[in-house]
Order: structure tokens, then sequence, then C-alpha cells
């Protein structure tokens, strides 16, 4: 049976405890907010498609150590439970450790549960790396050196994203993804509401995976199976095609994505990736992505950085 550790996390502090550098969080308001104003080169809101949501940010180093024309680019989703959050918020802030590396930085934006249902948010992911790789030349992005990271919902599209057949049509290699606290499995997360204890995670649970169906899986199951991971891993393994390497990040105590869930995740991607190309990070007693400290260390960022970097072509 599972239950919140409330005491537990309540200790290790919340997101403003986080060991942020001064310069590229406001920690003025409630909840912090990233500040741009030290990225010399950006560019906000650029539409990938038609929708307002559509759009995403790019931002250039202000140094690098790639040539112009050759920049390694992170792609970066956010999570909110497919139905919130915003592209400019603090999931970005990770990305700005890879900024300060010499990659370019693409934060992308998505259309949002309930309005859009699956699989409007994965089909709006890829056509962010379509837009990506079209415009790699103007941006002097290296279309060969492509890495996805996605926090929560935001682990689950980048997951779908690289491990889905439409991956080979991007135009880009994606190198690498990191997968943060990812609710990879929309499949484990339904199922578990039977052994959750805790009636306010329970009703999360349920209506995040309900309003971004957009049906029952009682009803329905397809897409529950077809927006989880395991099912494109399963997919990938039979047709032999090319899975990028993975680091998956996640702590024990969370309360909305299980340990034991992304460990399986991890145990299936043994199926189809060597050793060397494979990472599951685990941050003791680490929460919720946005629910404490942890995922804004530096220590745990660089982890992925440098997988990253550690992949590149």
């Amino acid at each position: 049976m599972f239950d919140v550790r409330t005491e537990e996390l309540a200790a290790r502090g919340t997101i403003r405890d986080a060991p942020f550098v001064p310069e590229w969080m406001n920690l003025e308001p409630h909840i912090p907010e990233p500040v741009f104003d030290w990225i010399e080169r950006r560019y906000a809101d650029v539409p990938y498609g038609a929708d307002p949501k559509q759009k995403l940010d790019i931002y250039l180093p202000n140094r690098s150590p790639y040539p112009a024309e050759k920049l390694p680019l992170l792609v970066l989703v956010h999570g909110g439970g497919f139905s919130h959050m915003d592209k400019a918020d603090w999931h970005v802030y990770p990305g700005f450790f890879a900024l300060r590396e010499g990659f370019g930085l693409a934060s992308v934006n998505y259309r949002l549960a309930p309005k859009h249902k699956y699989p409007a948010a994965v089909e709006d992911t890829k056509a962010a790396l379509r837009f990506l790789a079209f415009h790699a030349a103007e941006y002097g992005f290296d279309t060969q050196n492509v890495f996805l990271v996605g926090t929560s919902a935001g682990g689950n599209l980048v997951s779908l994203a690289a491990l889905q057949p439409e991956a080979a049509s991007y135009g880009l290699t994606i190198q690498g993804v990191a997968a943060l606290c990812p609710g990879a499995s929309l499949t484990d997360m339904y199922e578990r509401m039977k052994s959750v204890r805790n009636p306010l995670v329970k009703l999360l649970i349920h209506h995040t995976v309900k309003q971004y169906l957009g049906v029952t899986p009682k009803k329905d199951p397809r897409p529950m199976h077809e927006g989880s991971a395991e099912f494109w891993i399963a997919d990938a393994a039979e047709s032999g095609r090319r899975v990028p390497p993975f680091f998956i990040q996640q702590g024990t105590a969370d309360p909305l994505v299980l340990e034991e869930h992304s460990r399986k995740f991890y145990e299936r991607l043994q199926a189809v990736l060597p050793a060397n190309d494979l990472v599951y990070d685990v941050l003791q007693g680490a929460g919720h992505a946005g629910g404490g400290p942890d995922y804004f260390e530096e220590r745990n960022i660089m982890a992925f950085v440098n997988f990253f970097k550690e992949h590149m072509k």
C-alpha cells in the first residue's frame, strides 16, 4: 500500500529552498520565476503550428565550445499533468545549465487537456521537433545532436516522441532523452489507484488520466496503452528500430509517479538498450518535481547534461 510521506517531504523543503543560480531565478514571487535577461540571444513565442499553444522559445548560448553552425540542441517539454504549466515557468530552469555548457535550448508549449485530448500533446511535441529540424540552419543547430528533456507529463511526451516510429521522420537524430519523474506509463498510474490510500492523490491521478485521454480506460483502454512508453518499447523491440539512449531520474518519495513504476520503465528499456546507453538515477527521499529542491540542484541536472555530452556524435 502507498501513502504520501508528508513529514519527510516537508523536512526537505520546497522549491524556494533550491540552491538556484541567483541570476537565473527570481525568488520574489511566491513561486520562483526564471530570469532571461542574462541570455543575449533569445526568440520568444516562435510558432510551430496554427494554435496559440503551438509555440516554442529558443535560446542560444552566449558562449559555446561548439562551432556556431553546429550547436547541440536540448529540447525541453514542460510537465503539468498534460493540462497546465508553461514553457517559460520553472520547468525551463534545468535547460539553463545546458545553455551554459554551449547547447542551444528550445522550450516547447503544447495544446493542453481537457480541451485537447490525447494524442494532441504528443503530436505537438513531434511537430515542434520537425519545425526545429527544418529551421536548424537558421539557428545553427546540429541536427545530428538533439537531446530531449521532459518532466512528469513532459517526460511521458518526450519518451513517446523518441520511441514512436515517426522519430525517423523528424529530420534530426535524437541522441539522448532525459525523462524526469516521467509518468511514462499511464497504464501503471491508472492501475495503482487500487492501492492508493490518500484520497487526494487518488483523485488527482484519476482526474489527470481521464481528462487527458477523454475516455474512461475501462471503456476503451487503447489510448491508455498507446499513451504509455512501454507499448512503444515493445513495438521498437519487435520492429528492430533504433531506440536512443535514456536517462531516467526519479525520487523515492514521489507521491504521484512511483519509483517502482520508473524502475519498470528502466527495466523495459534494458531489453532494447546496452548498459552504457541507459541510466537510472534515483534521488533518495525526493518527491515530485516542483515539490522540493531536488530537481533544481546542479548536481542532479548536470548528471543528465553530462550524459548527453557523452553521447554526442
